[in-house]
């Protein structure tokens, strides 16, 4: 039978693995869940090309067309400071907008809060 702890240990190596296969690609490889039982285990790979836009800022793209948020890489004014919308949330249900300071932390605000913010600087498209 499989432990956890043997799963722990397949995880680190095969991802070591991912690692280096990723490198030759030019893509970022990686384990998803693991599901095991006595017989043996599965997962979940998934891959993105390493020059390619994150998933937050491919999904706050989707769901901006539809909302009337604005455009990712737009300048909004925040509780007085300014900030980059960066990306979405797509699980998140009560701050699902991902904006940036110009430091480049990171903050989560809900869509009401970025709807109401005032923008500075509108982005000339999404980069």
């Amino acid at each position: 039978m499989i432990s956890k702890t043997q799963i722990g240990d397949i995880r680190n190596r095969v991802q070591v693995a991912l690692d280096l296969v990723g490198k030759d690609l030019g893509m970022d490889l990686k384990m998803g869940a693991i599901s095991y039982d006595s017989d043996g285990f599965r997962c979940k790979l998934k891959g993105r090309w390493e020059d390619s836009l994150p998933e937050v800022c491919v999904d706050y793209d989707n769901h901006q067309i539809f909302s009337g948020l604005p455009m990712r890489g737009s300048v909004i004014e925040f509780q007085g400071d300014p900030y980059q919308v960066y990306g979405y949330k797509k699980r998140a249900t009560k701050r699902p907008i991902i904006i940036a300071d110009m430091g480049g932390s990171q903050y989560v605000i809900s869509e009401r809060a970025c709807e109401n913010s005032k923008i500075i600087q509108e982005a000339e498209e999404a980069n």
